[in-house]
């Protein structure tokens, strides 16, 4: 169902979880955008995108996403954690 946004956010969901983030991207952002007022769709995105380093994008589907939903306090709360600075990650060494 290429033309669904409910099933589209769920695939890209399950493939994010699933470590397929070439797959999941296409997925999540087809999904937001055949749905563009959709807070879900758009907050999938969001989180993938600051999960996979993207943070300015994230940050700029929160603003989107505190437009819809104002009162939001999950969304309110997702964009001060992106105000926070990032502390880097050491590399994982290879064995």
């Amino acid at each position: 169902a290429p033309d669904n946004g409910p099933i589209q956010g769920r695939i890209g969901l399950a493939r994010y979880l699933a470590g397929w983030t070439k797959e999941a991207d296409s997925a999540l952002l087809t999904a937001a955008l055949l749905e563009p007022r959709n807070p879900e769709q758009l907050f999938r995105l969001a989180i993938y995108y600051r999960d996979t380093g993207r943070a300015a994008e994230s940050a700029k589907l929160v603003e989107r996403l505190l437009k819809l939903r104002p009162d939001s306090l999950a969304f309110k709360q997702f964009a001060a954690e992106l105000k926070e600075p990032q502390t880097a990650v050491p590399p994982v060494p290879s064995r």
